[in-house]
């Protein structure tokens, strides 16, 4: 009985524990619901909403009350300060989406500040509210003012209500330490939402590799994935615009908080906010290529090296299950790789860059290889194994110390010079001071080892070869100085890591080959370049090269450019034959014109080119107006052939020398790396096919031999008005004999790019969108016809309006007229950081692409198919769409607007890419020549978003209006995934969008018609948007993105008026402003940038 009513009464305590426990948690509800207004949401004790708010809004506010406590100058006052200035933002300035979160943390509801947080910095701040008595233009009592405020007159009104005593300078010092701490606010909330992720996201649900698996079993579908797998897979292409906003370092402390966070140490967190706040949220000079590349390699190693094998292992452990063990899965996902590649519209990028970007992934890599190495040896002390294990890390620290080794070829080889009298001993040649990282403890061992010389030579044979060459090494064993021999290729490394899978199997009982199998799949996906390089550069560039060389070799009249695109394809053809079957002549020729010129010539020349200009060459003058394409050639061939070696030195242009020397590197980076290391070369803003046929003209005449060169040249479309013309396009290339012998050669297979940016800014969302995904269809159809495998690379970026938004669906939606066997796109700076932090999130986020085109292939091609009915419709809708977007953009105001409102001028000194804004300074902004990453990024600024949905709501109101469509509308959204897809990225948009903070320019007499036509615009596409979905609000379906994309607008929006304070200032009052105060408001615009493009995540 005492032992019953003992367990009774513990009982008793556990049931009132757990009252406690849920009286607590209840005023908690209470709490978040006050703040965040979320008492809707309360019903289900497991909703999105409620874990968004206790995981990631609660903690938000205890750590960035944290913040305001940190050892620093006045940092509690500045955080009150802040406060106060939010306050009067919503006071003043009605709210759009975004919903008001207010912070009362120790501000009264008078807006007073203790003498405590006085004497912390700011003697300057006033302790009552009489600047409000007496003005007519306010009501006193609710400090609110009749009409929208400008930002001027805010902040204004907040100093002189809160710090009327300090001067204007002292102003903007207060104003930028409000930057400071909301960049540090933005900063911690990243790191929050990182460590709540996986309770915010269903990890194995729809889209995960799990969810696929699940799905195929109980549809049946093993032998349609089995069959399907043997051609599919996707490549995800890194690129560097722009850059990470946040800084290297930043970027380090926020993963540390995010660890600490997750283990909830709160010591550590202190730790780590107080060098968050002592570190520089900036670059102090703009990134070098390099640095973008270094940047970008830390999610390689630390991120996409482990997930990628751990995706694909999984993949096949399931499927042998099903299958048999002898199943092997292919490699289904590659990487690609940018930086150090990318030169279109970027001087920064050169030759030279590209070499030391290949040589940074290779030995990046072999740093990975050779910890992969170091770890199982600590596993694999098995007898012969552990001593195979140690040789073979020998071998790899002595292939990176070659890697890591510039030589003289390379430094040739970036100024476009081949010296072939170097010998292959030099690159065996490394400084001994060169090891891998944190590998010197790891070259003492391998000193250790030196008896095993036996198995330096594995990889270099085949398994029946090694015991002779084992018996005969033994032989000449030399001492322990002796220099393991760096492994030649990949393929190498792979046999040696096989013979110990297999000698593990044999005579280990096969204890512990798991480790192996992974470093096998891993050598097999990254071999010795990780990740691909791509040469990019623009048609117009190749253009000029073209006519250069056209001028000094083959025809004087500098016609070319005055051709239709047939005639001009059809003076390509020609000239290459020509050159091809004179080049001794034609060089001969060219020798004796050229008193710069070596007399020494052969047919295979290469050429040193000279980087100064040829100041014989004017590419813009045209000597001839009638140009028959069939008459002969002027090539003034009237002089003496002379005596021929193996060098010329052509005086080339600047442009031109770099384009040879770009050219060149394709080959030594292929024999450094592999042929994956580089093997496609795209051509941006193609517009006929003479632009593709042009590379081969420059091959020719460079020196290049077409016929054995390993690279695929790729087309990338961009405008609307060319990607109506794709068809016609490709039918003329497939067309030309000497192109389609190059596609035998690369196993006919053509590359097609698209490119999502460009094309919206060209055309709009929602015109852009659909040309992109019929140009597609109309691309396989020709191809198909031609027997040709088209591969589509997409060019997407963060936001929706560079086609950023929900991959997933995009891929999902893929129609069954497209060709779909491979994925290709880019993912772009600030989403690889947003997207790939952790590798919970990178395995999330890479099955969601990976599995998206299997899914489509395999389930969804009823909710894919577009009927014949519903393409009328989006034709239509497109058409609309695209001409309201065309009227907009070419208002004669809209580049004054971006100039003058937006802080586009700015970006190119926020230093966070290598890349400038613009493709050429030599003429006024204009939209050629602006980067789609800074026009969209500077409408983000503004909370406007324009590209975004502009045209999309005239297209839907003439539809639903005029047509009585939305019952169609409605249906078709249910339908199709395409429709879902552009109407969520839209409604994504659009819940970043607020026109409240700049509604001032509505009085604009210069810009009103501009931000009338905008804001309508903006109205009726959430108005009509709504009636498509049936929700009640902006991503009612996605709850967790619609909670993180408010707080997140809710934290930048004093950054938006601030910055819009600077710019107004710098517009209006320009001739009466001191240099001092210019100055200061122009780094006032500066500063604000990167802190509202991280706190919107995806929007540059």
């Amino acid at each position: 009985m005492k032992k019953q009513s003992k367990k009774k009464k513990q009982q008793q305590k556990t049931d009132v524990a757990g009252t406690k426990t849920n009286d607590r948690r209840s005023e908690q509800q209470k709490y978040l619901a006050k703040q965040y207004d979320l008492d809707q949401f309360y019903s289900d004790e497991h909703s999105i909403e409620r874990v968004f708010g206790e995981q990631v809004g609660l903690r938000y506010q205890l750590y960035k009350g944290l913040m305001s406590e940190l050892p620093f100058e006045a940092m509690g006052t500045y955080n009150v300060l802040l406060s106060l200035f939010s306050n009067i933002i919503w006071n003043h300035v009605p709210a759009g989406n975004v919903k008001k979160i207010r912070d009362h943390a120790h501000v009264k509801a008078s807006g007073k500040i203790t003498d405590e947080r006085m004497r912390l910095g700011l003697s300057g701040v006033a302790t009552n509210s009489s600047y409000w008595e007496g003005n007519e233009n306010w009501d006193v009592k609710s400090g609110t003012k009749s009409e929208v405020s400008s930002p001027k007159a805010i902040v204004e009104t907040f100093f002189a209500k809160y710090m009327h005593t300090l001067a204007e300078s002292e102003h903007h010092q207060v104003l930028f330490k409000f930057i400071q701490f909301i960049e540090r606010q933005i900063a911690l909330f990243d790191a929050l939402e990182e460590a709540s992720f996986e309770d915010l996201v269903d990890i194995d649900g729809e889209g995960s590799l799990k969810n696929l698996l699940q799905r195929v079993s109980a549809e049946e579908k093993l032998d349609s994935l089995r069959t399907l797998l043997q051609t599919y897979k996707i490549r995800i292409v890194l690129t560097a615009h722009p850059t990470q906003f946040y800084p290297a370092p930043v970027l380090t402390i926020l993963y540390e908080l995010y660890v600490a966070i997750k283990k909830n140490d709160l010591v550590q967190i202190q730790k780590l906010m107080m060098q968050l706040g002592r570190t520089p949220f900036r670059n102090k000079k703009r990134p070098r290529p390099e640095d973008e590349a270094e940047s970008i390699l830390v999610y390689l190693k630390k991120v996409f090296y482990r997930v990628i094998p751990t995706i694909e292992e999984a993949l096949e452990y399931r499927l042998r299950k099903e299958l048999g063990p002898e199943f092997e899965l292919p490699v289904m996902i590659e990487m690609g790789f940018w930086p150090g590649g990318d030169r279109d519209g970027n001087p920064y990028v050169t030759a030279q860059t590209t070499h030391r970007i290949a040589r940074m992934l290779k030995t990046t890599l072999l740093g990975c290889y050779i910890e992969d190495i170091k770890r199982m040896r600590g596993r694999l002390t098995f007898k012969n194994v552990y001593e195979l294990l140690l040789s073979i890390e020998k071998r790899l620290i002595a292939t990176y110390r070659v890697a890591n080794t510039l030589d003289d070829r390379e430094e040739y080889a970036a100024n476009g010079i081949i010296d072939e009298e170097k010998t292959q001993q030099q690159e065996h040649q490394a400084k001994k001071s060169q090891f891998p990282p944190e590998q010197k403890s790891i070259d003492s061992a391998t000193r250790e080892a030196s008896s095993q010389r036996k198995f330096d030579e594995i990889g270099n044979s085949t398994s029946s070869e090694q015991s002779e060459q084992s018996e005969q090494s033994e032989q000449s064993e030399q001492s322990e100085q002796f220099e393991p021999l760096p492994y030649k290729n990949a393929t190498e490394f792979l046999t040696a890591i096989q013979y110990v899978q297999q000698e593990i199997i044999k005579e280990h009982n096969s204890l512990f080959v798991e480790q192996t199998a992974t470093l096998i799949r891993k050598i097999k996906t990254f071999g010795f370049h990780f990740a691909t390089l791509d040469i990019r550069q623009n048609s117009s560039i190749h253009r000029l090269c073209v006519k250069e060389l056209l001028w000094l070799y083959i025809d004087k009249t500098n016609v070319y450019e005055t051709l239709t695109p047939k005639r001009r394809l059809s003076y390509l053809l020609r000239a290459i034959d020509k050159f091809n079957r004179d080049k001794q002549r034609i060089l001969k020729d060219h020798a004796n014109l050229n008193p710069n010129t070596s007399s020494n010539l052969n047919s295979n020349a290469s050429f040193n080119v000279n980087p100064n200009p040829n100041t014989n060459f004017n590419p813009n003058t045209n000597t001839s107006s009638n140009f028959n394409p069939n008459t002969n050639f002027n090539t003034n061939t009237n002089v003496n052939p002379s005596k021929l070696n193996r060098t010329t030195a052509p005086m080339y242009s600047e442009m031109l020398s770099n384009l040879s020397a770009s050219l060149r590197s394709i080959e030594l980076i292929q024999a450094k790396n592999g042929e994956n290391g580089l093997h496609r070369y795209i051509i941006s803003n193609t517009e006929q096919a003479s632009n593709v046929l042009e590379m081969f003209f420059l091959f020719s005449v460079l020196g290049m031999n077409v016929e054995t060169l390993k690279i695929d040249i790729v087309p990338l479309f961009e405008t609307v008005d060319v990607l109506r013309r794709v068809r016609s396009i490709m039918k003329t290339l497939y067309e030309v004999p000497m192109y389609r012998s190059h596609l035998k050669r690369r196993g006919n297979k053509q590359i097609v790019m698209l490119g999502y940016s460009d094309g919206t800014k060209d055309g709009g969302y929602l015109a852009a969108n659909w040309s992109i995904f019929r140009a597609k269809e109309l691309i396989s159809e020709i191809s198909r016809y031609y027997g040709i495998k088209v591969i589509f690379f997409d060019g997407r970026g963060g936001p929706p309006a560079r086609g950023g938004g929900q991959s997933n669906l995009f891929y999902r939606a893929l129609s069954d007229k497209m060709e779909t066997h491979e994925i290709q796109l880019t993912v772009q700076g600030q989403t690889i950081s947003s997207n790939f932090t952790t590798f919970t999130r990178g395995k999330y986020n890479l099955e969601q692409i990976f599995t998206a085109g299997i899914e489509n292939r395999l389930f969804l091609k009823n909710e894919a198919t577009i009927t014949p009915a519903d393409r009328k419709l989006l034709v239509a809708m497109g058409d609309i769409a695209w001409k309201k977007y065309d009227d907009f953009k070419n208002h004669p105001k809209f580049i004054s607007y971006l100039e003058e409102i937006t802080p586009l001028r700015f970006f190119r000194y926020s230093n966070v890419g290598s890349r400038p804004t613009r493709r050429s300074d030599k003429e006024g902004l204009n939209l050629t020549n602006l980067r789609a990453i800074p026009f969209v990024a500077s409408w983000n600024q503004l909370k406007q978003n324009i590209p975004a949905y502009y045209g999309f709501g005239t297209a839907l109101q003439y539809m639903i209006e005029d047509r009585g469509m939305l019952g169609r509308l409605q249906n078709l959204y249910k339908r199709s995934i395409f429709f879902r897809a552009l109407v969520g990225n839209t409604m994504q948009s659009l819940l970043k969008t607020d026109f409240s903070l700049t509604a001032y320019i509505k009085n604009d007499e210069k810009f009103s018609e501009i931000w009338t036509a905008a804001f309508e615009e903006a109205k009726f596409t959430q108005k009509y948007l709504l009636a498509i979905t049936g929700h009640r609000e902006l991503l009612q379906d996605l709850p967790f993105n619609r909670l993180s994309i408010l707080f997140r607008e809710h934290i930048a929006r004093p950054l938006v008026v601030i910055q819009q304070y600077a710019l107004m200032r710098l517009r209006d009052e320009a001739p009466t402003l001191t240099p001092e105060i210019k100055d200061q408001l122009q780094k006032i615009a500066i500063r604000s940038l990167a802190g509202s493009i991280n706190a919107s995540r995806n929007s540059a």
